[in-house]
């Protein structure tokens, strides 16, 4: 097995005859493509983000990149009672680790048509290193969302902490505009010990 079909939420799984018709074609599409590069000696600037394209009409010809990074965008929330509410939270003194992180394992279900890899949402003291919430997310959620819920959930209940620190920037982004309204300090930091130490511990088990 060369190919394998993945989908977000979602173990990587074999791919559907779909799948399997569309890779039949790319491939041939690239074996046309790379015999004429070589024939016609073509020279593409591969290196400042070009490619060789060929669509359709094949006529041959270099192309910059459709896409060169990673698009994502910030997490929005319209509801304008729900921001006042989260404004006139009370203050607390927490520092707290937040992530989400796939399981990493292939769950069977009879509900899923293939194997699903649960992403789970984390939240820890970053002092004392407890554990505050671990929760396992369906697959076809967005984790971001589903984050940023838990986190609206622990600032009602608990107050809004002093800190929270995160290690990427799509994380980071999913909370931002929560942090600015509360005045949450949002940090990114290059490792969160408490829910590394937690991640490592449950792989033990799995």
């Amino acid at each position: 097995m060369y190919f394998l079909s993945f989908e977000p939420g979602y173990y990587p799984f074999n791919l559907s005859f779909d799948e399997v018709q569309r890779m039949t074609e790319y491939m041939n599409d690239l074996e046309r493509a790379l015999k004429y590069y070589v024939e016609a000696g073509i020279a593409v600037s591969f290196d400042n983000g070009n490619i060789n394209k060929n669509k359709k009409t094949w006529s041959f010809g270099e192309k910059p990149l459709p896409f060169t990074a990673f698009q994502f965008g910030n997490l929005i929330i319209s509801d304008d009672e729900l921001l006042q509410e989260l404004a006139n939270v009370p203050k607390g003194k927490m520092y707290l680790e937040v992530d989400i992180s796939p399981m990493g394992v292939s769950v069977g279900d009879k509900k899923y048509d293939r194997p699903a890899n649960p992403v789970m949402c984390l939240i820890a003291d970053a002092k004392s290193e407890m554990i505050i919430k671990c929760e396992m997310k369906e697959p076809g959620t967005d984790p971001i969302v589903e984050l940023a819920e838990e986190i609206v959930g622990f600032i009602f209940a608990y107050g809004a902490p002093k800190e929270i620190q995160v290690t990427n920037v799509i994380v980071e982004s999913g909370l931002e505009q929560i942090c600015d309204v509360c005045k949450i300090k949002l940090r990114r930091v290059k490792k969160l010990k408490a829910l590394e130490y937690f991640k490592t511990g449950m792989k033990r088990y799995m």
